[in-house]
């Protein structure tokens, strides 16, 4: 019980758990808002599965890379390019929209350099929590980012929000 309380006591990994916490967040929000966005421009549902591939494809290339980065550089310092670099991607795409550039090569672009980029923080979050908590912590502060990157993703439910997307597309035409 002591090792609870402590865990939580931890300035660090509150820190760190509430920022891992905001990231994950605000990628379920990206994956939302980046559907609807590629929907509404190009009223095709395989554009927006075209779109997600790419996002997806280089995350998994990525993430035989990103062990060695994260073991040769500092884990803190590349989390932290990691989520500023997403944001800015992530903030362009209505920007490109407002300013009439939004196309989807451009998209296609910035998703693949997200989907590469998002494996450093998928791999260093896991990664950089023994240097933040005591050995006696670790399961309490594993289990409770894992808890959280859960609850980011059930807050937003892609999956239903696209389903309910996908219905109000199709009213359109019946």
């Amino acid at each position: 019980m002591e090792g609870d309380i402590q865990t939580f006591k931890n300035f660090s990994f509150i820190k760190f758990w509430i920022g891992s916490f905001i990231s994950q967040l605000g990628d379920q929000f990206g994956a939302v808002a980046i559907s609807w966005l590629v929907l509404q421009t190009t009223d095709s549902s395989a554009m927006v599965g075209t779109v997600l591939a790419a996002y997806a494809i280089p995350m998994l290339i990525a993430s035989f890379y990103a062990g060695v980065l994260l073991d040769r550089f500092s884990r803190k310092t590349l989390l932290i390019i990691d989520n500023g670099i997403r944001g800015c991607l992530y903030a362009s795409m209505p920007l490109l929209y407002y300013i009439d550039f939004f196309n989807i090569a451009l998209i296609m672009s910035i998703m693949v350099l997200a989907g590469a980029l998002s494996t450093v923080s998928r791999v260093g979050s896991v990664s950089v929590i023994p240097n933040i908590v005591s050995h006696k912590e670790l399961d309490k502060a594993n289990a409770s980012v894992q808890i959280s990157w859960q609850i980011a993703y059930l807050l937003v439910r892609p999956s239903e929000v696209s389903s309910q997307v996908w219905s109000v597309h199709q009213r359109r035409y019946f």
